[in-house]
């Protein structure tokens, strides 16, 4: 026995090389049994992240280039782009992201060109980044803009509406303050808006 222990190691040192080149064959098929999809997420977030970044630094270059920025079909290409790096890799982290950029380009779009469907728009993507992706950071924050333009355009109720879902919805998010502070001016205005109505009753009933 034990002068076959020599033979026998000397048999698997011979051996091992072809072993080591087995397992090297079998992992990349035991990898793609796996399912494809796990090896392509990566690749995809970067694609995806690359996409976002190039075109949110279009965006920013056209807000400092007063020449390129007066032409109305130079941030509809933008809006483009920002929907397409949304529709291309709607499960990456880039996909809420492009939306909430979109909607602030679309708000950006109203104040320089006072076209209504501008704003609009920009109220459909907010909502569209709640319902589609809630547990992102950009959901509270699309929360606050829609409040924001709903108190600029008067509709105090519906201000205030979103932003106590923002105050239920997302407790720990950075706009928590401000949420609460913006209800907090919305209850004072209320109340003096009903203090006014109700003094105005009494004068026309003591007029009568």
């Amino acid at each position: 026995m034990i002068s076959c222990l020599p033979h026998r190691f000397v048999c698997f040192l011979a051996m091992r090389p072809c072993l080591l080149l087995a397992l090297l064959l079998i992992a990349p098929l035991s990898a793609a049994a796996q399912g494809n999809q796990y090896a392509m997420i990566p690749v995809a977030s970067i694609a995806a992240e690359t996409a976002y970044q190039k075109t949110s630094a279009m965006y920013q270059q056209l807000l400092r280039q007063p020449a390129v920025n007066s032409n109305r079909a130079n941030w509809l290409k933008i809006a483009q782009e920002l929907n397409r790096v949304y529709q291309q890799y709607p499960q990456s982290r880039a996909a809420p992201a492009s939306l909430y950029l979109a909607a602030h380009l679309r708000i950006s779009m109203y104040q320089r060109f006072r076209q209504p469907a501008d704003q609009d728009q920009a109220v459909s993507l907010f909502h569209n980044v709640v319902s589609l992706y809630p547990q992102s950071g950009e959901a509270a924050n699309s929360l606050y803009s829609i409040a924001e333009i709903e108190q600029i355009n008067g509709n105090l109720r519906g201000a205030a509406k979103n932003y106590y879902k923002l105050l239920q919805n997302y407790p720990a998010s950075p706009r928590k303050k401000q949420a609460e502070q913006k209800l907090r001016q919305l209850t004072a205005i209320a109340k003096s808006l009903a203090a006014r109505k109700g003094s105005r009753q009494s004068s026309s009933v003591v007029t009568a």
